[in-house]
């Protein structure tokens, strides 16, 4: 970031892009989701992180987290990310699933 003449640059295709403000990605802690009809729908549970250890498999449907509405991807992404920030981890968190279940 560059902030000479009052201007700021941004990096592009970087986690830190602004140098101050950091987005958080739930890939990063093994977990990829998008948009379903009651929550979000999991498309990736990286093997040996948190929410694979917990069972949760592609296609799940996550409803909620620690007690919370995750109706969409943001909302997800909210919620989990407050949970780190408060130094809760991951090792303990409390995710409400739909599980289709296999014909």
């Amino acid at each position: 970031m560059s902030t000479e003449d009052n201007t700021v640059k941004v990096k592009e295709k970087e986690a830190d892009p602004l140098g101050f403000v950091k987005f958080f990605d739930p890939s990063r802690v093994g977990v990829t989701v998008e948009a379903a009809a009651a929550g979000v729908k999991v498309t990736k549970a990286e093997e040996g992180k948190s929410f694979a250890r917990a069972g949760l498999k592609v296609i799940d449907v996550i409803v909620g987290l620690d007690g919370k509405e995750a109706n969409t991807p943001e909302t997800f992404r909210r919620l989990l990310r407050t949970k780190l920030k408060a130094g809760g981890g991951l090792s303990k968190f409390a995710a409400r699933v739909a599980r289709l279940k296999s014909r």
